[in-house]
């Protein structure tokens, strides 16, 4: 039987700046059983990493939760002091950040930030945790990890320092791990190798993968299912095999049919009309509706609920299937 882990229920994270209230994540829910990879798929600011930081209980001023619920094996994160979030981070829930030049401390050598959280987490001695974290390294592939234990950030490679941030948030064995962008400004070799790996340990370890990216390759050879995001809400959502074979809105249309293909014979890449919408003020209406190439005058009458295509496969279209509440 499936065991639910993580339940987000229309969760909203806006920014109150002095130009508006930006909604960048808006009534936004789905579901991540145990074992299973999460792939959350959209366009630079459509509220990919804001969600994760949302989960993460990571939100800064002028950020808020301003409402909705984080179910982590029936307890709801939002409502925990900080305090009581410090305990399950890092150690039920981590996270790879997005940039690890920018994520790792560069006075510090990469050993001792990883042994840190065992330290804080593990209560180990520092010799425990020193060993633990040479293990580690090793895990994630990195040779010679006693001598790599004492080196910098700066002294890595961008490939070893991914796979630095990757053995820090394995330390405690999480049941969630969030991976946002994981394989970004890493060649393609590199790429290729970090997914691989994170394939071995989600195997290994028997976790949970909310894998965050605007590359829907990455998707289709990780992700189990998959959850499309534009303009803060989620307009896609169902299983990889679903979607990829049959997109039902607009929006997912246009990003596959925007992805390069090995037997393309024309010359240009299909590209979405338009821009994304400033996320300030925002009508109640479809968010892609200047953009889309079916649109018509009933997408106008306020932002469509969820169709249901077939299983789990729901779109937030009114010309996808039929309504989910009929």
């Amino acid at each position: 039987m499936k065991e639910e882990l993580l339940q987000v229920r229309n969760l909203c994270t806006y920014f109150y700046t002095d130009t508006g209230v930006v909604k960048a994540v808006n009534d936004v829910s789905f579901m991540v059983e145990r074992g299973q990879t999460v792939g959350i798929v959209g366009e630079s600011g459509c509220g990919k990493s804001v969600m994760a930081m949302s989960i993460m209980r990571l939100i800064q001023n002028p950020g808020k939760i301003a409402a909705g619920q984080v179910l982590f094996k029936g307890r709801d994160l939002a409502g925990l002091t900080d305090k009581q979030i410090r305990r399950i981070n890092g150690d039920r829930i981590s996270m790879i950040f997005q940039e690890p030049m920018t994520s790792l401390n560069p006075v510090f050598t990469v050993g001792n930030q990883i042994a840190e959280v065992l330290l804080l987490h593990r209560n180990m001695s520092k010799r425990q945790a020193r060993e633990r974290t040479v293990e580690l390294i090793t895990t994630v592939g990195i040779p010679r990890a006693q001598g790599v234990f004492d080196s910098y950030p700066h002294e890595l490679s961008g490939g070893m320092r991914q796979r630095i941030m990757i053995a820090m948030a394995l330390a405690c064995e999480p049941e969630l791990l969030i991976a946002d962008e994981p394989t970004t400004a890493l060649d393609v070799t590199i790429q290729a190798q970090i997914l691989e790996l994170l394939g071995e340990i989600k195997k290994q370890y028997h976790m949970s993968i909310i894998l965050i990216t605007h590359d829907l390759g990455v998707i289709a050879e990780m992700a189990d299912y998959v959850i499309v995001m534009y303009a803060g809400k989620v307009v896609e959502r169902g299983s990889v095999k679903d979607v990829f074979m049959n997109p039902s809105h607009p929006y997912t249309c246009g990003l596959l049919k925007s992805k390069p293909q090995l037997d393309m014979e024309n010359e240009r890449l299909y590209t979405i009309p338009g821009q994304v919408p400033g996320l300030i003020e925002l009508p109640d209406a479809c968010h892609f509706y200047d953009r889309c190439e079916i649109r018509s005058s009933n997408c106008k009458k306020g932002f469509p609920g969820e169709s249901l295509i077939e299983g789990s496969h729901f779109a937030a279209c009114i010309k996808a299937g039929r309504h989910k509440n009929e």
